[in-house]
């Protein structure tokens, strides 16, 4: 019941957690960049900073999904809160991080 919220948290936590020295998304970037630019600082600065934000995503999910998990009859959660929690928090925070990394890769592009 409680398995998919567990373990979209430990996801996003390893993601943040590896974020300084492995960004999670490293592997993505390298394929879409040039070798010469994978160990210049702006470029490990972008991937660590869309990695924090697919992480942030993770977490919130996470959160969501054990809000939608609770039982109903044990504390009535209402049902508005379990509409959010279901689509609206997870829609809006895939919605964000989507434009939040094609931003970041346009500004980094862009210079």
């Amino acid at each position: 019941m409680y398995g998919c919220g567990l373990a979209s948290l430990a996801l996003g936590l390893f993601i943040v957690a590896t974020a300084a020295r492995t960004p999670f998304t490293a592997q993505l970037a390298r394929a879409a960049v040039p070798e010469p630019a994978w160990h210049t600082p702006g470029f490990l600065r972008v991937i660590r900073q869309i990695s924090l934000a697919w992480g942030s995503v993770a977490l919130i999910l996470g959160a969501c999904h054990l809000v939608g998990a609770f039982p109903r009859g044990v504390g009535d959660t209402h049902p508005l809160l379990r509409l959010l929690a279901d689509w609206g928090v997870p829609i809006l925070a895939f919605l964000r991080v989507i434009a939040s990394t094609r931003r970041i890769a346009a500004e980094r592009s862009s210079h």
